[in-house]
């Protein structure tokens, strides 16, 4: 029976991330398309470098004068070679990698447990809740209704009413702290499922070091073959490697809490220094083979940390010390737990508890200690570390998925034991964490189907720019006025689309600043000047709304119409 649960709880995962992109590409009577998967622009813009890039690591995708951006390039790689082939498009190439990334945290959460030494029915009801459960955030999602009443009223029915009573409906709620960004695997697969295939490896990674430091199989510790060691070396070097190309902030927080596993395990036991040697062999091995990237991400403001505690947000997401006190570290310190209970919601509790219990137990008791030794320094890391660019604490969110994933295995050893006694309390919180995961799925098509409208003029004007321009073009836009989530339909390179992400990407604050200049400069020169400063800017094409445009550049030389509907237009440069 729970191996049908535990195919059940996989197929759910998938048919829940399938259905929540329905939005995607919609065009109703009325003809507005839909796009409610905010992130989903840089992935676009990161495989679409990656297509029409000349060489690795492509062009920073926000902001391609500012040079290369290799910013967890691997997981868009996969689907760009999938475009570059002509095998499938860029979108449903990313769409079947999220897919896939869905299938798999269940059964790799599944085989975890086992290496952890939990039975295999409970790993079954581990790697089951590893994907179907959510945090406490549907309590942050109910005060949130309560308050949006009290301050308004009951609203009417309509489509505002709607938004007025569920105002956070749209998927980034669950990002919601102002800085911090942790989400539960599914919703996270949703937006970020990178992160979470990393996150995927590396649990991998830690069961496996755990199972090795305390379950050595006897004919392994008896006659180990150097050329087996040095294979198994090899290997795990390749998957440790691979991890920082899928994401940095993984791979960073990963090799943090692998090296405080490994220290502890030295110090409690001297006969095991050997082990420790043995792994640092591996890492020195996957730093070797991840070198030419990690030379370029010192280079990439999003490869680069700094100290800093992230603010805690408010009383809507039970920051109470903040609303008490202000926000300041001395707040941010004393609340910090009150969030990680609700991001991590029955997984959390119910996984310390069964660290807790399998501490006392002397077959379980060295990997329990490995693991919660692992869980500490990742969530101290990820608290404290962030990166210097302005916006969320991007590290606090992507290094603590393989916590969950580690968590769930105990947090079912813990359920099986406290399922008897309290029954009632312990159901409730569960029916709590999977409406969570349910909420999400409704409001993500809710926010996709009617509330983020794209004209469908720029949608069709946008894939017609897609077969008749070449995959090496770049457009500019408007600074001031960019087309509304333009990036979801347009599969071709915007000079400057978003300086946040330019940042994040590598640009410098002074190339940001020359080329928005130059695109100033652009739209009020005359046409033949303009053509020459939109080269400049690294662009040959122009798109734009008509009543942005000057009447004289329609009939100019310089710029040729190769697309256009409704208000939009596209021209391609022909002066230079």
């Amino acid at each position: 029976r729970l191996d049908r649960l535990f195919g059940a709880a996989v197929i759910v995962a998938v048919a829940l991330c399938a259905t929540a992109f329905l939005p995607y590409g919609l065009e109703r009577a009325d003809g507005v398309h839909r796009m409610a998967m905010t992130d989903w622009q840089k992935h676009l813009m990161v495989t679409d470098a990656l297509v029409s890039a000349d060489a690795f690591p492509p062009a920073n995708p926000f902001l391609p004068a500012a040079g290369p951006a290799p910013y967890y390039h691997g997981f868009h790689l996969l689907a760009a070679l999938a475009a570059r082939t002509g095998l499938t498009g860029v979108f449903p190439s990313l769409f079947v990698l999220t897919l896939l990334t869905a299938a798999l945290v269940a059964p790799v959460t599944a085989w975890c447990a086992r290496r952890l030494g939990v039975p295999a029915t409970l790993a079954s009801i581990a790697g089951a809740a590893a994907i179907l459960l959510s945090g406490f955030d549907l309590l942050v999602l109910a005060i949130d209704t309560v308050d949006g009443l009290a301050r308004h009223g009951l609203p009417g029915l309509d489509f505002a009413g709607l938004r007025q009573l569920i105002p956070s409906t749209h998927l980034d709620y669950w990002i919601h702290h102002d800085e911090r960004q942790f989400n539960a695997p599914f919703l996270a697969t949703l937006w970020a499922p990178q992160h979470v295939l990393a996150a995927l490896f590396g649990s991998v990674a830690v069961a496996e070091l755990v199972r090795e430091r305390t379950h050595p199989g006897p004919a392994r510790a008896a006659a180990p073959r150097t050329g087996a060691t040095l294979a198994r070396a090899g290997s795990w070097a390749i998957l440790l490697a691979a991890i920082p190309m899928l994401s940095a902030y993984v791979g960073f927080a990963l090799a943090a809490g692998l090296l405080g596993v490994a220290l502890v395990d030295a110090a409690r036991a001297p006969e095991r220094w050997r082990a420790l040697a043995h792994w640092a062999t591996v890492g020195l091995l996957a730093a070797a083979l991840a070198a030419p990237l990690a030379s370029a991400y010192a280079g990439s403001g999003g490869g680069r940390l700094a100290p800093a505690l992230s603010a805690a947000g408010s009383w809507h997401n039970g920051a109470l010390f903040t609303l008490l006190l202000g926000d300041g570290p001395t707040a941010r310190l004393l609340d910090t737990p009150a969030l990680l209970l609700v991001e991590f919601g029955l997984v959390g509790l119910l996984g310390l508890a069964g660290v807790r219990r399998a501490l006392r137990l002397r077959r379980s008791r060295r990997a329990a200690a490995a693991v919660l030794v692992f869980l500490a320094v990742t969530v101290l890391l990820c608290v404290l570390l962030r990166p210097p660019v302005g916006g969320p604490n991007n590290l606090y969110a992507r290094g603590l998925l393989p916590a969950w994933l580690l968590s769930c295995p105990y947090a079912a050893l813990a359920f099986a034991r406290w399922r008897a006694r309290a029954r009632r309390a312990l159901f409730l919180a569960l029916a709590v964490c999977l409406a969570g995961t349910a909420y999400a799925w409704v409001g993500v098509l809710a926010e996709g189907s009617v509330f983020w409208p794209t004209p469908p003029a720029l949608v069709r004007t946008a894939r017609l720019l897609d077969r008749t321009t070449p995959v090496a073009a770049r457009f500019a836009t408007p600074p001031d006025a960019r087309p509304p989530q333009l990036a979801y339909w347009l599969r071709r390179g915007v000079v400057y689309y978003d300086r946040r992400h330019a940042l994040l990407f590598g640009a410098t604050p002074a190339q940001v600043d020359a080329v928005e200049s130059l695109l100033r400069a652009a739209f009020t020169a005359p046409a033949a000047d303009a053509a020459a400063l939109f080269y400049r800017a690294g662009a040959t094409h122009l798109l734009a709304r008509r009543d942005r445009l000057p009447p004289s550049w329609l009939s100019s030389v310089c710029f040729r119409r190769v697309a256009g509907e409704g208000d939009w237009i596209a021209l391609a440069l022909a002066c230079r």
